[in-house]
């Protein structure tokens, strides 16, 4: 769990493995790797994920 006001920044070269539900309810600053999925990412109302690759910005909040 990701809590209220605290960030957690994703940036890998390689491949991390998600095996349960995240919950966010700080914010995911996701910049680089892949994130392979036996679990999930659950935005709360006060979660925010931002995704930047790239040429490519994102911004997901509930």
């Amino acid at each position: 769990m990701i809590q209220s006001g605290l960030t957690a920044a994703i940036n890998t070269t390689g491949t991390k493995t998600l095996h349960n539900s995240l919950v966010n309810n700080g914010t995911i600053n996701w910049s680089g790797g892949i994130i392979n999925a036996g679990g999930n990412i659950q935005n709360t109302a006060e979660g925010v994920l931002n995704i930047s690759f790239a040429g490519t910005t994102s911004s997901r909040s509930r």
